[in-house]
């Protein structure tokens, strides 16, 4: 089992560099459209590998899902 924090460190260490406002609105855009179909949304991201997309869903999963509920 890893150390508290330890997990969340590796997460945000996959996000790499800083996600912009336009990075973040193609995600959010990106992910209600195509769900995890990660590689058209890192396509719509640009910038971004598969494992950065992975990991920005995961530390947002549950507040992205529920705006996916909201459409």
């Amino acid at each position: 089992m890893d150390p508290p924090g330890l997990t969340k460190k590796r997460k945000s260490t996959a996000l790499g560099a800083k996600w912009s406002k336009d990075e973040l609105m193609h995600f959010y855009e990106a992910y209600h459209r195509h769900g995890k179909d990660w590689k058209k949304i890192r396509a719509a991201v640009g910038h971004k590998s598969s494992d950065m997309v992975k990991a920005l869903y995961s530390m947002h999963g549950v507040s992205l899902r529920s705006i996916v509920n909201v459409y």
